[in-house]
């Protein structure tokens, strides 16, 4: 990409360019044994030409992911130029970005190296597979969706601060802060649908896949009327409908986690968790009638602070329960 750059004098047409070298060097080195090995070209060609029939299904389902990934990645841009004006679209571009930082840092690396857990081969019996997976599932949805539901609680509270301080007071005066705020709730929505998903595509079966590319084509729908309803609102339409179809994506994973492991009351364990998340959401819903609006320095400090005690009051009434899922996850990653 640098020698592209400094050819062309076009950084767009370079990066497209690079991107352009990169595939087509990794397509020569998958493609060199067959065609240079006839032993082993030949069994793929004989019956049906260039490709199998099972490849060329493999490929249309492939394709068919690849458009509705494109779609639920990208479409979000497409409905911000078609609904919205320039205004709104630099702060809609301002929030995500600044939100993003937690899923691609925080969430990302988590969902990764839970699908490398949850794929990885094991050689317990059936019953302690799925005891051993379910015990994870549900370590790792309190751990990343904890993190999202402090977002959810605590961030409206700071969301006109933060944007005032990382972009300056114009932008704190625009409805950035707002929308962020109700960015928060989108961030606890991809928390949960992250590691769920992370489940779901390391076990299910192609048929399942194909089920689940049925279904985004439906949530992509409510992501599309759900903005436009509410452009009236401005970007935050498009954030509750992001949410909104983050959150049906979520509830795919959970059926079919569900389906899969058949858990029973008692393993869920749900007792602690609602306790958990009941004082976070009760310490920031106090903070916040105590405090809002922060308009001086001393607020802030008083809500940081305030912010602190609470999460860790919170985390001391439940913290055996916050030791077992440590320790679950700790035992899952010596496993592998």
């Amino acid at each position: 990409m640098l020698l592209f750059t400094l050819a062309l004098d076009d950084v767009p047409l370079a990066f497209a360019s690079s991107q352009m070298v990169y595939a087509l060097v990794w397509f020569w080195w998958i493609a060199w044994p067959f065609v240079w090995q006839e032993s082993q070209w030949k069994p793929v060609t004989a019956s049906s030409g260039l490709l199998s029939k099972h490849h060329r299904t493999l490929l249309v389902e492939f394709a068919a992911m690849v458009f509705i990934k494109l779609a639920l990645t990208e479409g979000e841009k497409m409905l911000l130029l078609v609904l919205f004006n320039e205004q709104q679209w630099g702060v809609f571009g301002l929030v995500s970005n600044l939100g993003s930082i937690i899923l691609r840092l925080l969430f990302a690396p988590v969902e990764e190296i839970a699908y490398s857990v949850f794929s990885a081969p094991s050689v317990e019996e059936k019953q302690q597979q799925r005891t051993a997976r379910l015990t994870l599932l549900r370590a790792l949805l309190l751990l990343q969706g904890g993190v999202g539901w402090l977002g959810l609680c605590f961030g409206p509270i700071f969301s006109h601060a933060a944007v005032r301080l990382v972009y300056g007071r114009e932008w704190a005066a625009s409805e950035a802060p707002t929308v962020l705020a109700a960015y928060c709730a989108f961030l606890f929505s991809a928390s949960l649908n992250g590691i769920l998903e992370a489940f779901m595509y390391s076990q299910c079966s192609p048929a399942w896949v194909r089920k689940c590319n049925f279904w985004q084509v439906g949530i992509s729908a409510v992501l599309i009327m759900v903005s436009w309803a509410g452009q009236s609102s401005g970007p935050i339409a498009l954030v509750v409908a992001n949410s909104l179809a983050m959150l049906l994506r979520a509830t795919l994973g959970l059926i079919f986690a569900y389906d899969c492991l058949q858990p029973s009351w008692n393993e869920l364990r749900l007792r602690p968790v609602g306790q958990l998340f009941g004082l976070l959401a009760l310490g920031s819903r106090m903070i916040a009638w105590l405090v809002l609006p922060l308009k001086e320095p001393w607020q802030t400090v008083v809500a940081v602070m305030s912010t602190a005690i609470a999460i860790a009051s919170a985390g001391f009434v439940c913290k055996e329960e916050l030791f077992a899922t440590v320790l679950a996850v700790k035992k899952s990653k010596e496993k592998v």
